[in-house]
């Protein structure tokens, strides 16, 4: 029976899980074989196949509605600075809630010269932990 110490790299290693895995004989072999094949450490091969087994959960957000809902709320201001306004309040909704997404502006407009409105991932930092 081989043994196996999954490792993090050095710059991250204090702050990543270490854990000692016995393995059978010859599966050290095949895991390094298949790093190898897909040009990647033992360890990368080994988070790569158990990313697949146990992908990270989806993240709960706020009802879908009520985030649209917020949308048009912005959508409706009538000045971009009211929007501006709106845009901050809707965000900081969507903070207290938790929801690892924010609402931005983009850059293109609509048909009726607005800006539009998007969903997108909030900062990793943003997202409190309870």
């Amino acid at each position: 029976m081989a043994y196996c110490l999954i490792m993090a790299q050095e710059s991250e290693s204090r702050s990543l899980d270490k854990v000692i895995v016995r393995l059978p004989d010859g599966m050290r072999d095949r895991i390094k074989a298949a790093a190898e094949a897909n040009n990647r450490s033992m360890n990368a091969e080994i988070v790569a196949t158990l990313e697949k087994e146990y992908p990270a959960p989806v993240p709960e957000v706020p009802e879908f509605d009520r985030i649209y809902a917020l949308m048009s709320h912005i959508h409706a201001a009538e000045t971009e600075e009211e929007q501006d306004i709106r845009m901050r309040e809707a965000n900081m909704v969507l903070d207290a809630a938790d929801a690892p997404i924010r609402l931005q502006f983009s850059a293109e407009r609509d048909y009726q010269g607005k800006r539009q409105i998007f969903m997108a991932m909030a900062p990793l930092g943003a997202i409190r932990r309870r």
